[in-house]
């Protein structure tokens, strides 16, 4: 650059990249937890961009500045053009270490997702077993006092005042087995006097 204006500003504008990657080297280094990432970025990424700031401090700004154009561009096509391809390598490189990682994390949370559903149909599998084993309980303990209940009413009924119901349970089934063999009792008995009456 021939303005020296201009020029300045790209020599500062320069000075801001380099001190904004420093400091993004710095984060990085302190905050990336994979090794080999880690060393990419801030090694071998690192490295040629510092030769790169160094070389442009060293040999490309002098020679813009004493107008040594021919000279600049052989830095710039060499040197500057090396690391510049260097460092780009380094973060290409690390693109693909951090698809792999992200691959490793994908087929991680894959594999959690997985066990998960897994664990859950079972989960519902277990309650719907415990649900049913409980109806079946309940079923059981209403429909089997009924029936006998049923059975004693079929016989009264047909006029058959000789049978009882056994039942040992003490809930209200209990308790209805028992007032329906009274009740059974009672009536034979009325029956009995009404016989021995006539």
């Amino acid at each position: 650059q021939r303005d020296p204006r201009r020029r300045q500003l790209i020599v500062d504008k320069l000075n801001d990249l380099k001190r904004e990657f420093e400091t993004r080297n710095q984060y990085l280094h302190e905050h990336i937890a994979d090794p080999a990432l880690r060393d990419i970025l801030t090694r071998r990424a690192y490295e040629p961009a510092m030769r790169f700031f160094t070389a442009y401090e060293q040999q490309f700004l002098p020679a813009i500045t004493a107008e040594q154009y021919d000279k600049a561009r052989v830095v710039l096509e060499t040197t500057l053009s090396g690391h510049f391809d260097e460092h780009r390598k380094a973060i290409h490189d690390s693109l693909a270490v951090a698809q792999k990682g992200v691959s490793a994390f994908e087929q991680g949370a894959e594999a959690t997702a997985e066990l998960l559903t897994t664990l859950h149909i079972v989960s519902i599998l277990v309650i719907a077993g415990i649900c049913m084993g409980a109806g079946w309980y309940l079923k059981q303990s209403i429909e089997k006092p009924l029936s006998r209940i049923h059975e004693l009413f079929q016989a009264i009924a047909a006029r058959d005042l000789t049978r009882h119901v056994e039942l040992s349970t003490t809930d209200e089934f209990g308790q209805m087995v028992k007032l329906a063999n009274e009740a059974v009792d009672s009536m034979r008995s009325a029956l009995r006097s009404i016989a021995e009456q006539s």
